[in-house]
């Protein structure tokens, strides 16, 4: 299954600025239906690009850790 961004626009409530914020990773068949399941649960996100992968950072470092890579184009193969 293929997983999709999500994004947030809302007042900072530290500036008083709009800003867009990260909303949580929505698992779905397609766009459309994660669409769906956001206009359902979560009204106030909205569905941005698929996710193919997540490279997290080596510790203390902004340097990518490809050994811990969580690669989603493998998972929805199988």
């Amino acid at each position: 299954m293929k997983v999709w961004s999500t994004e947030i626009r809302a007042i900072d409530p530290l500036d008083g600025r709009m800003k867009t914020w990260c909303g949580p990773n929505i698992p779905a068949i397609s766009k459309a239906d994660a669409q769906k399941y956001c206009r359902l649960h979560l009204g106030f996100c909205k569905v941005g690009d698929e996710i193919v992968a997540e490279i997290p950072c080596k510790p203390n470092s902004f340097d990518p850790d490809f050994d811990n890579m969580i690669d989603y184009e493998i998972s929805q193969n199988n």
